[in-house]
């Protein structure tokens, strides 16, 4: 599961929604969908989506009028359920190196943003170990190719 502070809290006659929890996503909560599309951040498929993986469970019209960070906070958690590491260390099976940051934190928020194309704001609600992991998947992603061949 990963929690999500909203930046823009949702009006609820209940009372306001400052934080959602995100499940990660089995088999019939995907029904209907296309795995590419959850993938690319598509926003019809993560429209229908989230409400069947959230906590408290949003409304359809509540996930439609999010704002857009926080639409993005949701959305790259429930990505990061598909990648190694996603689902609290269940998947994968081997070990992995160490998570790392650099020394200042905006650096790795950068480079993300620059490779994701993600606002900074929608990482500021991440902890410093999901930040290390996307700042690793950025840097994976922006390396140059290795052309040797063994």
């Amino acid at each position: 599961m990963s929690k999500t502070t909203l930046l823009q809290p949702l009006k609820r006659a209940s009372g306001d929604i400052a934080s959602v929890t995100v499940r990660k996503p089995d088999v019939g909560s995907l029904r209907g969908l296309k795995l590419t599309d959850i993938l690319q951040m598509d926003v019809t498929a993560l429209s229908r989506l989230l409400p069947r993986i959230t906590e408290p469970a949003l409304l359809p019209d509540e996930v439609a009028a999010l704002d857009p960070a926080d639409f993005l906070g949701l959305s790259a958690a429930v990505v990061g359920f598909f990648c190694d590491g996603g689902d609290g260390g269940h998947g994968g099976g081997g070990s992995s190196p160490p998570l790392e940051l650099p020394d200042d934190p905006e650096e790795a928020m950068a480079d993300i943003a620059a490779v994701f194309h993600w606002p900074p704001q929608s990482m500021d609600p991440m902890s410093p170990e999901e930040l290390a992991r996307w700042w690793a998947k950025a840097r994976a992603r922006s390396a140059p190719p290795d052309m040797s061949e063994g």
